[in-house]
């Protein structure tokens, strides 16, 4: 019986129903398909110590795999208006065997600007262990908006390795919609003392 539940456990997780999973779980997951669901989950986070403002879209699992890479995008706003962010970003998180040193990105035959964020370790057994390297690929308003028209498939090399991820039109689209609208409003996380 407990063989019969484990194989049912890691047939849901490999069939694509590892975000339904991981949302129960408490994992800010969405289908990057569903324009609803990834603008209803896009997150306001509001820092009044650095005047900062964070929107950060909903985890993907790319190929809908619950132990596989994963990304997100995500903005940084000086003040409270969000719609001119500084910052864009796809944040990559590489769950790999072994280390890739993930360093750079291409796509479309051009090399993209990326940020190396930090790498590590996993979790290990006597096969091993498991290692996350995160990565920013920096992308710009102009971008963020060619992309919500095409998608984007990326290739992230490094000196060992390399991984590629598909993100959808639609995922980009209801990211730049949402950051269209400009000023916080009733979805905001306050860090800081308000009184200050």
């Amino acid at each position: 019986m407990k063989k019969a539940v484990l194989l049912l456990i890691i047939l849901i997780s490999v069939s694509g129903c590892g975000g339904t999973l991981a949302s129960l779980y408490g994992v800010n997951y969405a289908n990057p398909n569903d324009y609803n669901a990834v603008s209803v989950k896009t997150e306001i986070i509001y820092d009044s110590y650095e005047d900062q403002t964070k929107i950060k879209a909903p985890i993907v699992y790319a190929q809908n795999n619950l132990f596989g890479h994963t990304y997100f995008l995500r903005a940084f706003a000086k003040g409270r208006e969000y719609n001119n962010p500084s910052v864009i970003q796809i944040y990559v998180d590489a769950y790999l065997q072994d280390w890739a040193f993930l360093d750079r990105a291409y796509a479309n035959g051009r090399e993209l600007n990326v940020t190396p964020i930090s790498r590590d370790v996993g979790s290990c057994s006597s096969y091993g262990c498991t290692v996350h390297e995160h990565i920013g690929i920096n992308i710009t308003l102009a971008e963020l908006l060619e992309y919500q028209g095409t998608g984007l498939n990326v290739k992230i090399s490094g000196n060992k390795g390399s991984i590629t991820i598909a993100i959808p039109a639609v995922y980009f689209k209801a990211f730049s919609d949402f950051l269209k609208k400009g000023v916080l409003n009733h979805r905001i996380s306050e860090v800081g003392n308000k009184d200050t």
